[in-house]
């Protein structure tokens, strides 16, 4: 019995020494996390203090020493800088330890959170040829998961986020919640509304005052235009962030309930308080038209503008407001600039045919939807004719839809398409140079125009007309390949289809 009582009383005091070591180690880690928090500057000794604790608590506790890991994170992401300067000094440490999977998480996740998360799947896979199977693998595939769903590449993160799902009683509530908020984003991606439905509600029964879940949830019910469903989840999530973002998706579930001067006021709300929002404006110039502040409206758009000269549906939005208020030829800028991103953007192109016809003073508005009704109906079937091979034919139903409305690019450069390949290249070229008078910036009409002046030994008459549209636009990779093609004389790539 005494021999019993002996082995029973050491192996109580080991016990006991080993919790009264990690209880230690636990109690210097979090001095050490209060000490950062207290202090932006965190030197290199501090550091490896901390991550020396870490070590020794990953011996007894690995996943909760990684909890502390994350919760080093937490101290830092708030700043830019501070960031910056926590991977500093991880990487020194790095050049000590290379392979210390728990400073490597740390810098993992600091390049995630920074917006490097090619890099921080690297890290991440690293850690795991490390330790092909830590303790804490769920905040490995949650990491993963996050920086897939980010990079837009919604299988993969999918199918690293689904391995959290068994663990979500172990990790931190964050964590738990935001792996259903990730999976029900990733779903929404591929269109698999019933699971995505499913993870923003379990997301709400972890936590139900959590914004984000509400804010989610209201947007996929607008989506899916079930607006009175997404009413009061819209309206909790604005309650609860006060957010842009949140007043946004609550004026978009008063739009599509109809009610106008509510969503005015939401909007209204939004830009006041994120005033870099190009969105939010845009959705504000648009409740302007509906409630015919066409001015207002013109004020908004100018603002997303002013954020970004280059944002399109602002861009068509001035050139509508702008017809709307007989300003045809500031109309006719705005959608000319607009079509540079998408050129045979059908609402573009139709206002772009309003404006011309706006100038001459021709056409009212009734008339005009009239007309460019007919108009389409014969292009269609001219189109049909094109692809049957029959030429002639196409060009007298487009002849038709010509006189009807000559300011439509894509029926121009459908005739100039059907002389071309009669091998009458003179009649082709003035359809063509029309086209691309009103839609100066598409690249596929310029290239059948030096097709065409190519067919008449013209390409460097072609060459200059592609020079200068390049020069207003010297971001346009196909403007640079096309002048590449006529300097090279590339007979293969100057073909009209």
């Amino acid at each position: 019995m005494k021999i019993h009582g002996i082995y029973f009383l050491t192996a109580f005091l080991l016990f006991s020494h080993g919790a009264m070591a990690q209880e230690n180690t636990t109690s210097k880690i979090e001095q050490l996390i209060e000490f950062f928090e207290q202090w932006n500057y965190v030197d290199q000794d501090k550091i490896g203090e901390f991550y020396n604790s870490i070590d020794q608590l990953a011996q007894e506790d690995p996943v909760k020493a990684i909890e502390y890991v994350r919760k080093r994170v937490d101290n830092v992401r708030d700043s830019q800088e501070k960031m910056i300067l926590e991977s500093q000094l991880l990487q020194e440490l790095l050049k000590q330890d290379p392979e210390n999977e728990f400073v490597l998480y740390e810098y993992g996740y600091l390049l995630s959170l920074s917006g490097y998360r090619s890099e921080a799947i690297t890290i991440f896979q690293k850690i795991l040829k490390i330790n092909p199977a830590p303790e804490y693998m769920h905040y490995i595939h949650f990491s993963l998961g996050a920086a897939y769903a980010a990079l837009d590449q919604p299988f993969e993160a999918i199918a690293h986020l689904r391995e959290v799902i068994p663990y979500v009683d172990r990790v931190n509530k964050d964590t738990a919640v935001g792996t259903h908020i990730l999976l029900g984003n990733s779903y929404d991606e591929i269109n698999e509304r019933e699971k995505m439905y499913e993870h923003y509600k379990a997301a709400l029964q972890l936590d139900p005052a959590y914004a984000p879940a509400y804010i989610n949830l209201a947007s996929a019910l607008n989506f899916d235009k079930k607006y009175e469903e997404a009413l009061p989840r819209a309206l909790k999530g604005a309650e609860l962030a006060k957010s842009s973002f949140a007043y946004k998706i609550l004026g978009n579930t008063y739009k599509g309930l109809g009610k106008v001067d509510e969503s005015l006021e939401q909007y209204q709300k939004a830009v006041k308080l994120n005033p870099k929002d190009k969105v939010a404006f845009l959705e504000l110039g648009n409740t302007h038209v509906q409630l015919g502040h066409y001015d207002t409206a013109k004020q908004a758009y100018a603002e997303a503008l002013a954020l970004d000269p280059n944002y399109m549906p602002a861009l068509f939005g001035m050139g509508w407001v702008s017809n709307k208020l007989s300003n045809y030829d500031e109309a006719v800028d705005y959608i000319q600039k607009g079509l540079r991103f998408d050129p045979n953007d059908g609402f573009g192109l139709k206002e772009l045919a309003y404006a011309f016809y706006g100038k001459e003073g021709s056409l009212g508005l009734d008339e005009f939807e009239k007309v460019y009704l007919e108009a389409a109906n014969l292009d269609q079937k001219a189109y049909q004719l094109l692809v049957e091979g029959k030429l002639k034919d196409a060009i007298v139903i487009l002849e038709q839809a010509i006189q009807l409305m000559p300011y439509q690019p894509l029926v121009l450069m459908r005739m100039a398409y059907a002389h071309y390949h009669l091998n009458d290249y003179p009649a082709a070229e003035p359809y063509l140079r029309k086209a691309l008078l009103m839609n100066p910036y598409n690249a596929e009409l310029a290239k059948n125009l030096a097709c065409t002046l190519n067919r008449m030994g013209r390409l460097e008459e072609a060459y200059e007309i592609v020079r200068a549209i390049s020069l207003k636009v010297p971001e346009s990779d196909a403007f640079k390949k096309l002048l590449k093609d006529i300097q090279e004389r590339n007979a293969k790539n100057l073909v009209f289809e």
